[in-house]
């Protein structure tokens, strides 16, 4: 494809890196959504199910939720679920605690609790975990919803960050990077995990508003309201007043959920330097066909086509050429949501759990390692989380399976 030897070799550097960072963060967990702050659907921890076996998966239990699961995240022992409000007209956001070798509940709690009045509709409810806290943000109107931190084992709540609609957190660092609705329109805001102070925030959004998931990652925080943009983490480069307004580092179109490994940044299977380009609007680096929720490992990434229903894998350094081909591709998915752990490619769409080789098959088309069946007829399904030997997918069915290999003999 291209890929210079001085260009793959600053690509693995870069994963190895972030292995480590993330092995130090995170332990065994897959404690925020996309496995962690990169949002790049990650894991490079998991040894128990491999190529060899993951064919082998089979259902090992199965919870109800009470509606429709979004977010799932596995961290101490436990899988915890953002669970939207019962209905879209009304009802509290919740978010709940099953065992991770059971799925028996530990704890379930409503954010915000209480019920809405006329203007509120069923609250969307996003989460990340880290040190021991649960943040959990909610959007319940246009201008109301929470951010609140609970205690991961207990469900109780430890510190109160907002009152307004906030959704896709991101924590890194000591810092909480959610977007939150202010009172002038929707900004990018970060806050002190442990003092609940708001650092900095973005200028409000010009354009309509979008709650998509923030990523951090390098001293950067990406999101995607108007199109791709980048910001100074610390809140200083670009940043003035008081409180600090931070401006954005550059920018670049299109816009959508972000994924970041190393020096690039991937919207879809659109490419950019993440260092930016010393300019306050950039071009890519390069472009691939795919367009849909990237997942990126070991300088390859991986997304869907929803013109051709295909999984395609591209050199995330690029070929040397503005538009790239696919390194390979496979039947898939037209919207499915992608996680890669140990040399296996999950995608979850409807009622299908598909994996394939990470590695590809040798040759430009390549096949399934297995299907595997979900438990129920599903229309949608949240991202496939895959840690501790399980792989675990919340289903718009309301309930959350776990998927395990058999029991050694």
């Amino acid at each position: 494809m291209g890929v210079s030897g001085s260009t793959a070799r600053r690509g693995r550097l870069g994963t190895v890196v972030a292995a480590v960072l993330v092995l130090l963060a995170t332990g065994c967990a897959w404690a925020q959504p996309r496995f962690g702050p990169e949002r790049n659907g990650f894991n490079p921890l998991e040894e128990t199910i491999g190529v060899e076996n993951v064919a082998q998966l089979g259902l090992q239990w199965q919870a109800d939720l009470g509606a429709n699961g979004g977010d799932a995240i596995v961290t101490d022992g436990l899988v915890i679920v953002a669970v939207r409000g019962a209905s879209f007209t009304e009802g509290a956001g919740v978010v709940t605690a099953l065992d991770e070798a059971t799925g028996d509940e530990v704890w379930t709690v409503a954010v915000p609790p209480g019920t809405c009045d006329d203007t509120c509709f069923g609250a969307e409810t996003t989460i990340a975990s880290a040190d021991g806290l649960v943040f959990v943000a909610t959007v319940v109107s246009r201008g109301y919803g929470t951010l609140v931190a609970l205690d991961v084992h207990t469900g109780d709540l430890v510190r109160t960050y907002a009152t307004a609609a906030t959704a896709q957190p991101a924590v890194t660092g000591g810092r909480l990077y959610p977007v939150t609705q202010a009172p002038e329109g929707i900004v990018m805001q970060a806050w002190h995990v442990g003092t609940g102070t708001s650092l900095w925030r973005s200028e409000p959004g010009t354009f309509q508003p979008q709650f998509w998931p923030v990523a951090v990652a390098g001293g950067r925080v990406y999101e995607a309201r108007e199109g791709l943009q980048a910001y100074d983490a610390a809140g200083v480069e670009g940043c003035s007043g008081t409180p600090t307004v931070c401006q954005q580092l550059w920018g670049a179109l299109p816009g959508s959920p972000p994924a970041v490994s190393g020096d690039f940044v991937a919207v879809g299977s659109t490419v950019f330097a993440a260092g930016g380009c010393g300019a306050p609007l950039c071009a890519a680096v390069w472009r691939g066909q795919g367009g849909g929720l990237p997942a990126i490992a070991d300088g390859v990434l991986y997304s869907t086509n929803s013109s051709t229903a295909h999984l395609e894998a591209y050199a995330l350094a690029g070929c040397g050429a503005p538009e790239c081909a696919p390194l390979w591709e496979a039947s898939a998915a037209r919207f499915g949501v992608i996680a890669v752990a140990n040399g296996v490619v999950y995608v979850v769409d409807g009622n299908d759990l598909m994996t394939f080789a990470a590695a590809g098959c040798g040759a430009t088309a390549c096949q399934q390692l297995a299907n595997l069946d979900m438990p129920a007829t599903a229309a949608y399904a949240a991202e496939p989380v895959v840690v501790d030997g399980r792989v675990f997918v919340a289903l718009d069915d309301g309930t959350i399976a776990a998927f395990g290999l058999p029991a050694p003999a």
